[in-house]
């Protein structure tokens, strides 16, 4: 099955997407000046946490991968402390799907008591944007009524206006420990390690050996006056501890000690100075280590005026022997500097320039923990932390756990070809009365109807959606179904709509997989689009915006792509050197024009091998190498079950896509994600 005969739909679903985008556009308010972001890594508190990932800390850390999410009952409030009064312009409420239906903005110079300066009963979810008019020091979201079962859920709150030019503990606000060297007297695992308690990123943790004693350093990298720590505990808290301060960091100077430590988030006002700060333990609350999300010290100034801090790509996927592409980011807080990227713990066979390139192709499975520093002409430099996991290649890579595709025991016998059933994979993003799929004129939630008697058929699509049948968020498998046998894939040709998985079982027991691997069902949606930007170089990171949040379009299917786009000459310099000066770059992406003839050099385009010897053009650790190229396809091959992915059109050259046969089929679980 080839991509070729998909171009009529990939034509439909661009004029689909093209109006969607106009409507969008046209309806969109006019901005309004918000002042300066105020609530940006100020420290956060809330009623309730659904878990020790979903802190309160997670809406004001300046990433829309991470999220505060409350217990599921009302009421329930997020509340940020700016440090001192000030003056509010607007609050932008950038909700997860569990959002509020009735919700007040309050403020509060105290903390205790409050201000309504905004009152809703009719929330609509998705991004708020809230131009109001208030002051004081501290700002909440009280929600009274939810729009789902769920809590209530925030990836960020962000609080604009003017600050207040208060002073003493309400301008104890600064974390001089962000991104900073951080060591530790053990780490449980790889996986960690010191820095991840000063990344910024409360989904990372440090965690210790079990044992007594244990200590977390950061080193501040000059002496700074101290007012202020905040602990951010996983269950493996701390029951005694001090905080200590160092000059050296030989010798300690105790400025907090404790001996009935509650966990939790704890925030400690202290006194005094250093260089080096660190968390002693000598007592836990558990048979378990000490392990922190994030340890926090906070000054009245920014350290030395220079700030860098670099962007943190979250943890990262890869295949040995594919080839892998992932630009770090970074910014100073002094102007005009040149930054200077390093890397240490990256996975064999790959390594970063120094401008935070990353690149190579990695050669051992493994899982190792990254850390990247950018430094600028200063010397100041700042860190990050992440994971990175490279699967070795062969049958089950990135494949899910038995349990991901539910109760297969009680799928029906077929009374024709074989049975469908359709799993929801969410993440409990949507209950099942809200995932529908759609074939053959026939539409049903899986609440109504699970499972699908699927007769002999040819060229065959199913479609899911999300939220309400016909809706924005969509996608579809393909198939050919005959008497005895199913032909089927999962594709990206034209765009990446929704996660989707697909195991078929036949009569003999024997079973195959495709689609998005297991990581990529695990991570949240907005993570999966800030990894493929972070992951593709300039030309293709617009796409991951273009038709946010409802799906990625293929490049080809792109207007930067088009004719006349920034990037409509994309290929045109490199296919012509290799024989081809007839077909556009849309053409080339699209296996269209002369290419519709010719897998082998239309796969060699996309890949970047066409310059190579048609022997070395079907290995896969050759694609991908430099561009231009399909770097689009690589990012949905890297997150697939076994590398395999319909990319493009032609991507079944050489074997590469995720086109299976299987004879003899009894039944196919298709795993719908968000």
């Amino acid at each position: 099955m080839t991509g070729i005969k998909r171009r009529p739909y990939a034509i439909l679903v661009l004029m689909i997407a093209l109006v969607a985008s106009v409507m969008l556009v046209s309806t969109a308010p006019k901005a309004h000046a918000a002042g300066t972001l105020l609530s940006q890594g100020k420290p956060a508190t809330a009623s309730s946490a659904e878990n020790a990932g979903t802190a309160a800390t997670a809406a004001v850390d300046g990433n829309t991968g991470t999220r505060w999410s409350s217990q599921f009952s009302d009421p329930q409030w997020l509340e940020v402390d700016l440090g001192q009064a000030s003056t509010i312009s607007q609050v932008v409420v950038q909700w997860e799907t569990a959002s509020a239906k009735a919700f007040q903005i309050q403020t509060s110079n105290d903390g205790t008591n409050w201000t309504s300066i905004y009152s809703t009963t009719t929330g609509t979810g998705g991004t708020q944007t809230l131009n109001i008019s208030g002051s004081g020091r501290y700002v909440r979201m009280y929600g009274t009524a939810r729009n789902t079962a769920y809590g209530y859920s925030i990836w960020e709150f962000q609080v604009y206006g003017s600050a207040g030019t208060g002073t003493g503990g309400g301008s104890c606000v600064n974390n001089a420990a962000l991104n900073h060297p951080a060591t530790a007297s053990s780490a449980e695992n790889a996986g960690t390690s010191a820095a991840n308690a000063v990344d910024g990123n409360t989904g990372t943790r440090w965690s210790s050996l079990f044992t007594d004693p244990q200590w977390l350093q950061v080193d501040l990298g000059s002496t700074q006056q101290i007012c202020g720590i905040q602990l951010q505990w996983e269950a493996a808290s701390g029951k005694a501890y001090q905080i200590q301060t160092s000059n050296d960091g030989t010798n300690w100077t105790s400025v907090y000690s404790t001996t009935t430590g509650p966990g939790g988030t704890e925030n400690l006002t202290v006194s005094g100075s250093g260089r080096y700060v660190r968390m002693y333990g000598t007592a836990r609350n558990t048979a378990y280590g000490y392990s922190l999300w994030e340890f926090q010290v906070l000054t009245a100034t920014v350290v030395g005026g220079d700030m860098i801090t670099v962007t943190n790509p979250g943890n990262q996927t890869a295949v040995v022997n594919t080839a892998v592409r992932l630009q770090m980011g970074a910014t100073d807080s002094v102007a005009g500097q040149t930054l200077t990227f390093t890397a240490t713990g990256l996975p064999a066979g790959l390594s970063i320039s120094s401008s935070g390139l990353i690149t190579g192709t990695p050669t051992t499975a493994a899982t190792s923990s990254v850390t990247v520093t950018a430094k600028d002409t200063t010397g100041a430099t700042g860190s990050t932390t992440f994971g990175w996991t490279v699967n070795a290649t062969g049958g089950g890579t990135g494949a899910p756990p038995t349990a991901f595709w539910g109760n297969v025991s009680a799928i029906p016998p077929a009374a024709h070809v074989m049975e469908f059933m359709i799993q929801n994979q969410t993440n409990g993003q949507y209950p099942d009365s809200q995932v529908y799929w759609s074939f053959n004129g026939q539409t049903q939630s899986i609440a109504q109807q699970r499972y699908i008697d699927m007769p002999a058929n040819s060229a065959g699509r199913m479609y899911f959606y999300l939220g309400t049948p016909n809706g924005p968020y969509y996608d579809f498998i393909e198939f050919t179904v005959g008497t005895t046998f199913i032909n089927v894939d999962t594709t990206r040709v034209d765009r990446f709509g929704l996660k989707l998985a697909l195991l078929v079982h036949d009569h003999s027991g024997n079973e195959q997989e495709i689609g998005e691997n297991y990581a990529t069902f695990q991570e949240s949606r907005t993570s999966t689009f800030n990894r493929f930007q972070s992951s593709v170089p300039t030309e293709f990171k617009e796409l991951a915006t273009d038709n946010a949040p409802y799906g990625i379009p293929s490049p080809g299917n792109d207007a930067a792509f088009q004719s006349g786009g920034p990037y409509a000459n994309y290929f045109q310099a490199y296919a012509a050197a290799n024989g081809d000066t007839a077909d556009s770059t849309p053409q080339i992406f699209g296996c269209g024009g002369t290419l519709s003839g010719n897998p082998q050099l239309c796969a060699g385009l996309n890949r970047h091998v066409a310059q190579l010897p048609a022997a070395q053009q079907s290995i896969p650790a050759n694609f991908y190498q430099a561009g231009p190229a399909n770097y689009y396809a690589q990012f949905w091959h890297q997150n697939a079950i076994n590398g395999m992915q319909y990319g493009f059109p032609y991507d079944d050259d050489a074997g590469q896509s995720s086109d299976i046969s299987v004879n003899n089929p009894q039944y196919a679980v298709v795993a719908v994600g968000w």
